[in-house]
């Protein structure tokens, strides 16, 4: 069995973050020697590059004082440059693939942020998709076709009309991100096994949610939690068929892994 894991990252210190959001087959970064690959959305690098400057004086620490290597060696970052035809045909593309895990990426809507992507990672062990924040997509839906487990954004509209809210912020939460029966419409056309609602806006209970969400969709939902456990109990290849063994995937983003 493959089991996903949606878990708090720690903030406080580099090497946490770096943990959290970096590490490869489950081992820390504190035994890891080898640089670690990183595909991530327009802007990544420069993000990256001015957080290892942010806290240059505890990372020289580190090295100096704990022998620990340095981490601007073990970090490798690389924009993703969705191609033109991946803009006028919204198809999945390539973006990471190793002996032990597949990367594929779609462009969503979120405007105003282009490009806005989603993720799909699959293994022997099965497959998760990521929505990312994103409105209602199609282009989502065909990433995540046949997907063990989709982890979809969503959005209480109710809630903000209630609350004093500015018409523009109003606006690009209606705009810009899904609603629960949207994020179960999306399901329902992806065909995915279970639907777990996440990066949620707006208050509201655990059934408020997973109602609205099952008003359009008729398989397994789930309202995430910090550090709740998603199995997937059928391991499968990235093609689609029965696996023979299942072993660790790698680590999905900073918050969530498929394990």
């Amino acid at each position: 069995r493959a089991r996903w894991a949606a878990t708090g990252a720690k903030m406080s210190r580099p090497w946490n973050v770096a943990e959290t959001g970096c590490s490869r087959h489950d081992e820390s970064l504190t035994s890891t020697t080898s640089s670690i690959p990183n595909r991530s959305a327009a802007g990544t690098s420069n993000m990256v590059r001015h957080f290892l400057n942010a806290f240059s004086y505890d990372l020289r620490i580190r090295v100096d004082d704990e022998s620990r290597p340095p981490l601007e060696d073990l970090i490798s970052t690389q924009d993703i440059t969705p191609t033109l035809q991946s803009y006028v045909e919204r198809s999945p593309f390539a973006v990471f693939e190793d002996d032990r895990i597949r990367v594929t990426g779609i462009l969503v809507d979120h405007p105003p942020v282009q490009p806005a992507l989603a993720f799909r990672i699959e293994s022997e062990s099965g497959s998760v998709t990521f929505s990312g924040d994103t409105a209602e997509s199609e282009a989502l839906a065909r990433l995540a076709q046949g997907t063990d487990i989709l982890v979809h954004e969503a959005v209480n509209l109710d809630f903000y009309t209630t609350q004093d809210f500015n018409e523009a912020f109003f606006t690009h939460q209606q705009q810009s991100h899904t609603t629960p029966e949207g994020a179960g419409r999306i399901a329902s056309a992806a065909g995915a096994h279970r639907l777990v609602l996440s990066h949620l806006a707006g208050a509201a209970t655990a059934d408020w949610w997973h109602d609205r969400a099952a008003s359009t969709f008729g398989g397994a939902i789930s309202v995430a939690t910090s550090g709740q456990v998603f199995e997937i109990p059928q391991a499968r290849s990235p093609g689609g068929a029965k696996a023979e063994s299942v072993g660790n995937c790698a680590k999905a983003t900073g918050f969530s892994s498929l394990r």
